[in-house]
């Protein structure tokens, strides 16, 4: 995790990028954390895509929805 967290046009034009800008820090981290986290797991970024939503981690119902829209 980098200062792209702070940005808010990090997805500008990707899946997620209108959800993203109006979460809170909170929210934008934890669903970050739980994409890096499934990404090791699974091995590459597109399967960490369709893993995020599911995460056991305990993440914010937020960062849960934003994952399902990078997800779409």
């Amino acid at each position: 995790m980098d200062s792209g967290v702070l940005n808010p046009d990090l997805l500008k034009g990707s899946r997620g990028g209108r959800i993203f800008p109006k979460l809170p820090l909170r929210d934008r981290i934890d669903s970050i954390i739980a994409h890096e986290y499934e990404e090791i797991r699974h091995g590459s970024h597109a399967a960490a895509l369709k893993a995020a939503p599911r995460t056991d981690l305990p993440i914010t119902v937020l960062a849960r929805r934003l994952c399902r829209a990078m997800a779409r």
